[in-house]
């Protein structure tokens, strides 16, 4: 009987040990899922609090493993000349793209020197309208002109008021030079490139370029050389990449190459559809008027590689988001994270808001996230700052480079779903 109460006794106690383990794991399991043992003690309840006090973060985080990224993007025709038709003219004497109404145009001019002046002081003695003296490199004259569509010989600008008189009007102050970014001397500065012209109003945002005579490369200067003042000359044909460009058309790449010294590794793009009577993005800030949408497509990476953080990848793990496969319009991300389940990692997170133009990057405490689910599709991570921790929000715009706001917000409650904050100003 003795016996038989000790076995009795031993099972009892194996039973009551097998219980206490199931509790104790229940109850961990609870804590690390639900936060229960916050709830308890010292965690609010959402019903009780005026959500409309607070700037409010979610608790968990849901990533998605496998992204589709964008790889085209349309710009209109007066930001894709001031962006990068621009660049490329700066790196690329012969670059010869243009979107200028007299693209791929042959076109001739009627050259009337007016008068010739001595910028660079060489070769020739200084003075004003020297009769005698002949253009060079580097001389400044004002010149009339007529411009014919080599085609049919139709008159598409001009400086005189009347053309078929040859009266009136307002010379061009032209500055002889090669290089197109190169200005006159202090002395002659009301004298330009005419090319120099065009891109430095490119630059300031200005499109009524497009409808000028400025658009106008080597071609033009080049009829000049040798020409006096009082001297005429109706020139040689000249072609398009000579005159004022060729104009884009879908299939063309323009290759970038040429600015890594300056600007890193850029990719190459194309064109790859051309959209006309199309109402631009507000974020591009030019107004709700209809116009040309060049669509363009860049590679930025190869299958294999490794894409930087941004708004599809993340800071938190650094190189962890691997390019899988490419087509047309979407290249696809893959992300493996760095970190294990319940291994505690700052959170970083970055939002492009394609509308406006901004980049949103939150920036949780320091070692207060960790990944509470890992699957084959998708990453969920738990977000568990103190009270009193601060989130920090800092937004740039595109294109407005100097320009960042960092908005700072202290944590005043948490509950199992949400994070409560207040923002700070100033100091405290």
């Amino acid at each position: 009987m003795i016996l038989f109460n000790s076995a009795m006794q031993r099972e009892k106690i194996a039973v009551i040990g097998l219980v206490i383990i199931i509790v104790v794991a229940l109850f961990a399991y609870l804590v690390a899922t639900y936060d229960i043992f916050g709830n308890f003690f010292g965690k609010d309840n959402e019903d009780n609090i005026d959500e409309e006090d607070y700037t409010i973060f979610d608790r968990y985080t849901t990533i998605q493993r496998n992204v589709t990224q964008n790889i085209t993007y349309s710009l209109p025709a007066d930001i894709l000349e001031q962006q990068l038709l621009f660049l490329l003219r700066l790196v690329d004497a012969n670059f010869s793209y243009s979107l200028s109404p007299y693209a791929n145009e042959t076109v001739y001019f009627d050259i009337e020197v007016v008068k010739v002046y001595n910028c660079s002081g060489e070769d020739h003695a200084f003075g004003d309208n020297d009769s005698g003296l002949t253009i060079l490199w580097d001389d400044c004259a004002d010149v009339n002109y007529i411009s014919y569509y080599a085609s049919n010989d139709t008159i598409f600008s001009t400086s005189y008021d009347d053309a078929v008189n040859k009266t009136g009007g307002t010379p061009l102050k032209v500055y002889v030079n090669k290089d197109i970014m190169t200005a006159a001397p202090d002395e002659y500065s009301d004298y330009f490139n005419p090319f120099y012209i065009l891109i430095s109003i490119s630059y300031y945002g200005d499109s009524s370029y497009l409808s000028t005579p400025l658009a106008i490369k080597q071609g033009f200067l080049e009829s000049l050389i040798g020409m006096k003042a009082g001297d005429e000359k109706i020139t040689d044909y000249i072609a398009p990449e000579n005159a004022y460009g060729i104009k884009l058309q879908v299939g063309d790449v323009l290759n970038f190459s040429s600015l890594y010294d300056f600007y890193g590794p850029m990719p190459d793009m194309s064109i790859i559809d051309i959209k006309e009577n199309v109402t631009p993005p507000e974020y591009l800030g030019i107004g709700d008027e209809p116009t040309t949408m060049y669509v363009l497509r860049y590679q930025p990476y190869d299958i294999g590689e490794t894409a930087p953080a941004d708004g599809y990848t993340y800071l938190c793990w650094d190189n962890s988001s691997i390019v899988t496969k490419i087509n047309e319009t979407l290249l696809w991300i893959y992300t493996t994270p760095t970190t294990g389940i319940n291994e505690t990692f700052t959170w970083v997170e970055i939002y492009d808001n394609s509308t406006t133009g901004e980049q949103m990057i939150t920036s949780f405490p320091v070692d207060t996230s960790y990944i509470s689910t890992l699957t084959q599709d998708e990453i969920i991570v738990k977000h568990n700052p103190k009270i009193g921790d601060t989130i920090t929000i800092e937004t740039t715009v595109v294109g407005y480079e100097d320009y960042s706001d960092l908005a700072s917000y202290k944590v005043e409650k948490i509950t199992n779903d949400k994070i409560y904050t207040k923002e700070i100003f100033g100091e405290e």
